[in-house]
């Protein structure tokens, strides 16, 4: 059931952020990363901001956080392609 919820928040991030206008950028592709926050658990409002901050906002860039199954902050913002915005390239 955990896979399955995952596999539907990434289909719609990425209907999201293709909706969104990233449908015309070159190689556009979508990023993920965990983020540590601070205390016990995930709060979903914290996670958010924290991912906006950190790969959205100033970059230019959608960003949204969000807690997975595992109460883990992860972060999923857009890549144009003309840079190396992903982990490790």
């Amino acid at each position: 059931m955990r896979n399955l919820s995952a596999a539907i928040l990434v289909l719609f991030l990425l209907f999201t952020i293709t909706r969104n206008g990233m449908k015309s950028a070159n190689g556009a592709r979508v990023c993920g990363v965990v983020i540590k926050l601070p205390g016990q658990g995930c709060d979903e409002n914290e996670c958010n901001k924290l991912c906006v901050l950190q790969h959205g906002g100033a970059t230019g860039r959608a960003a949204r956080g969000y807690c997975n199954p595992s109460s883990q902050c992860v972060c999923f913002y857009a890549c144009d392609g003309t840079n190396k915005c992903c982990i490790g390239g």
